[in-house]
């Protein structure tokens, strides 16, 4: 299986994540490491009355393609088979759905109104995964459970039946987690409830 997927992941460094969301991440160190990208997470290309289908979650253009970047947070089996398959059903949609290029056309151009369009009316797309984790990116595609492994080669066999060329990133994860404090007990809390 690694010499199916190794060759998708890249050496590009992306910025190690130092803040608490997907979408702080997405918003405050993707787009600005990409100039000219376009933030899309939690937008919504599918056809009227269906369900909702995130086109990607950053978009931008590259070397003539239009570039849709899927990120997720850690590496859990469930949430990176929801990543690699959402990745493989955004282009599906945007290859068969003229509704949905035209969705995205406009949640593009109302973003920045000087993005270059012309990748998406030829329908040249490249997929980009993200997977932020505290593993070492030399592992490639072995920091990844077996599961989404599997998931993952499914997803990179249906975009190259699209035409649609795919790169998967191991950013690093500098978020420290806050502890919370438990509120104590206040002693003449203990003393009232002994008296009722």
């Amino acid at each position: 299986m690694r010499s199916d997927l190794d060759p998708h992941f890249t050496n590009a460094v992306l910025p190690a994540r130092n803040v608490h969301s997907e979408y702080d991440y997405n918003e405050k160190q993707l787009v600005p490491h990409w100039p000219g990208s376009v933030l899309l997470d939690r937008s919504d290309t599918s056809p009227s009355g269906q369900t909702q289908v995130e086109p990607c979650d950053v978009a931008r253009v590259e070397n003539e393609r239009l570039v849709l970047t899927h990120v997720k947070l850690g590496v859990k089996a469930a949430d990176l088979s929801h990543l690699f398959s959402q990745g493989a059903t955004s282009v599906e949609l945007l290859n068969t759905a003229p509704e949905s290029r035209a969705v995205l056309r406009e949640l593009i151009e109302h973003r920045n109104p000087d993005f270059d369009l012309a990748p998406l009316e030829r329908q040249d797309f490249k997929i980009e995964y993200v997977v932020v984790t505290k593993k070492v990116p030399d592992l490639r595609s072995d920091a990844l459970p077996l599961f989404s492994r599997i998931s993952l080669r499914r997803a990179c066999r249906a975009l190259a039946s699209m035409k649609a060329e795919v790169s998967v990133y191991l950013a690093g994860d500098m978020y420290i987690t806050q502890k919370r404090e438990r509120p104590r007990k206040n002693k003449s809390d203990d003393v009232s409830s002994q008296e009722d």
